[in-house]
């Protein structure tokens, strides 16, 4: 009988052992699931905030992205608009520089039926040229003339030799030549227009394209031209 008690006993203490086994697991388990749940939070939390920054960061890369797109299109706007105000500018210029070409192409044709006819014009002013070149060159100097042109008698009559050797491009006057042909005196209509172009085409711009101011006749911007020549 005192055996039986004995392992009654030993079995009670070991059903006490279990129950406190299962309620230490129980609060392992219980504290485990804690900390897990803990850990969840914690990992949404910063989930939710690298959510945040990471919108935040694409709105500023967004924002960043749409400024340089507005900066490239207004450049690009920009670069164009400059282009075209070139493109019109040199329009515009090389209208103007026709419109001066034509004025002195006319110019020179107008000086041209000016010494055919030997207009008073044209014969005063062979006679200034003939008086420069008296004070320059020394007596029994040579005028080189156009063919046919009245500048021979006129600078003959000045006591010049006279040659009619000139080329028509020379337009009228003369090329006047010291008798040692060391020295030279050029005196055409043609010298004179390429020594005064810089002030002939000053002239003409003022004349064509300063504002304000009425249309331009035509036949004054010749005669502008053909009196600057020569005087």
């Amino acid at each position: 009988m005192a055996r039986r008690e004995k392992g009654g006993e030993a079995t009670g203490k070991t059903g006490t052992s279990l129950n406190k086994t299962q309620k230490i697991l129980a609060t392992i388990d219980a504290e485990a699931q804690q900390k897990i749940r803990g850990m969840e939070d914690i990992l949404e939390d910063k989930l939710a905030k690298m959510s945040e920054e990471n919108s935040r960061t694409l709105a500023l890369e967004l924002d960043d992205i749409k400024r340089e797109k507005d900066r490239s299109l207004a450049l690009q706007e920009n670069r164009i608009i400059a282009e075209a105000e070139l493109s019109a500018r040199r329009v515009v210029e090389a209208a103007r520089e026709k419109m001066v070409q034509e004025a002195i192409s006319e110019a020179k044709e107008l000086l041209d039926v000016e010494r055919q006819n030997s207009s008073p014009v044209y014969r005063e002013f062979l006679k200034k040229r003939g008086e420069e070149a008296k004070k320059i060159l020394p007596p029994g100097s040579t005028a080189e003339v156009l063919p046919g042109d009245s500048a021979a008698s006129i600078l003959s009559s000045m006591g010049f030799k006279t040659v009619q050797t000139l080329p028509k491009s020379a337009i009228g006057g003369a090329v006047f030549h010291a008798p040692d042909g060391k020295r030279h005196l050029d005196c055409t209509i043609l010298h004179r227009i390429t020594r005064d172009m810089v002030e002939l085409r000053a002239g003409i711009f003022d004349s064509l394209f300063s504002e304000p101011k009425p249309k331009p006749d035509p036949v004054k911007q010749k005669a502008v031209v053909k009196r600057n020549i020569e005087n």
